[in-house]
């Protein structure tokens, strides 16, 4: 979708894209290391989170200066829950929806969620046009 006050290429993160985003370069269980007894400072979830969403920016935020990549609410992806996502190419994306924006299955965990839920590799498939206060999502612009 384009901006027409920006003139920028808006998209949803495919689910590639949305991993490598919040990993920042680190290949730990959480960007932050693999020891989940730091995730409060870093993510709202179901230990800290009152059971609510959050405003954006309220934890730390990844070594990229991304928030709330991990935690808060279920992020959409734009691509199609794929079972054989681990042994895919590492190369993005595999399963691209051809830009049907508001088609993605797949999303990360929320705020509703336990610490054991938690990991960055982390995901389920929900059916298009579900909804709920735990559900989200994080558009990004091409640079190109």
């Amino acid at each position: 979708m384009v901006s027409i006050k920006e003139n920028k290429t808006y998209q949803l993160l495919t689910e590639a894209q949305w991993e490598y985003a919040c990993r920042a370069g680190t290949r730990t269980a959480y960007f932050f290391g693999d020891d989940p007894k730091d995730l409060r400072d870093y993510a709202w979830y179901g230990e800290n989170s009152e059971l609510h969403t959050h405003p954006a920016g309220g934890r730390r935020p990844n070594r990229w200066g991304l928030y709330d990549m991990q935690g808060n609410v279920w992020e959409w992806c734009r691509d199609y829950y794929y079972d054989a996502y681990s042994g895919a190419e590492e190369k993005d994306p595999i399963m691209v929806l051809n830009g049907s924006i508001g088609t993605g299955r797949v999303a990360w965990w929320s705020w509703f969620n336990g610490a054991e839920f938690c990991r960055a590799a982390y995901r389920l498939s929900f059916a298009p046009g579900l909804r709920y206060s735990h559900f989200g999502l994080r558009v990004c612009f091409r640079l190109d």
